[in-house]
């Protein structure tokens, strides 16, 4: 698999069979720019991961490039999805030097398959309880009564998560740019009131101390790296768009050039 390899720290021979690697997600917005006013998603969302130089697969987590979202999928659905592109799926990103960039769809479909399948075991988990111990039957997406959500728990995911991610909404997936806000003043980013109460009925599973801990390792060994990366990036970004605007130029230029007569025949 194409990967982007970086300079590697000669700390441990773990860490010198590893490297750096850039992907770019399914969801291209040629319209978003940032504050610094870049095309951040053009080819895509960027992320990058540490990469087994061997197999050229992450070895843990894969983490947002350059931007933030108000919510981050689920790790599995991210890793069960690179290296599934065909090749002939794959198209042209962006080839900064020495560099292949590669892609990956994120599992979308089969998150909202699991959401679904745990939403319906949870149901039907609540109606059997709340029969035996004589509580009010819950219906189908209603606020269940709390004596029975201390036993059965709280409702799962709402698959609408994934659904709407799959759908491509810009607020859930960090591409929203943000417009004049007329009480504040400021420049802000209209939250998406339903998936935003959605996101705060669940929460992510907390990871233990020990793997925050060798998370923030990752990330600070891998910190100049990565900034050197996202760098490369974004000035080949400015370079490909250069070079368009020059061969648009070009044609421009051509179609309205006024072709010449052919000159009289003498008699």
């Amino acid at each position: 698999m194409p990967t982007k390899l970086m300079r590697q720290h000669p700390d441990s021979k773990q860490a010198q069979a590893r490297a750096l690697a850039v992907w770019f997600d399914q969801h291209r917005d040629s319209q978003y720019r940032n504050a610094q006013g870049e095309k951040m998603f053009e080819y895509g969302r960027p992320w990058w991961s540490v990469i087994e130089k061997s197999s050229g697969m992450p070895t843990g987590p894969v983490y947002p490039m350059g931007w933030d979202a108000p919510w981050m999928v689920p790790q599995q659905y991210i890793a069960d999805s690179i290296g599934r592109i065909a090749k002939q799926e794959l198209t042209q990103t962006i080839q900064p030097k020495n560099v292949n960039s590669d892609r990956f769809r994120i599992a979308y479909e089969r998150m909202a398959k699991d959401d679904r399948d745990a939403t319906q075991m949870h149901y039907q988990l609540a109606v059997t309880v709340a029969t035996n111990k004589n509580l009010p039957i819950p219906k189908w997406g209603d606020v269940m009564d709390a004596r029975l959500v201390t036993i059965v728990g709280v409702q799962p995911r709402s698959p609408k998560i994934a659904e709407a991610a799959l759908a491509g909404n810009k607020w859930l997936l960090g591409q929203l740019m943000p417009t004049p806000n007329a009480v504040t003043g400021k420049m802000e980013v209209e939250e998406d009131e339903q998936l935003a109460r959605l996101l705060r009925m669940h929460s992510e599973s907390l990871w233990t101390p020990e793997q925050a801990e060798r998370d923030a390792e990752t990330q600070a060994i891998a910190q100049s790296e990565v900034k050197a990366l996202f760098d490369e990036v974004v000035a080949m970004k400015k370079e490909m768009a250069a070079e368009r605007a020059a061969m648009d130029a070009e044609r421009a230029a051509k179609a309205t050039k006024v072709p010449k007569k052919p000159a009289k025949a003498e008699v």
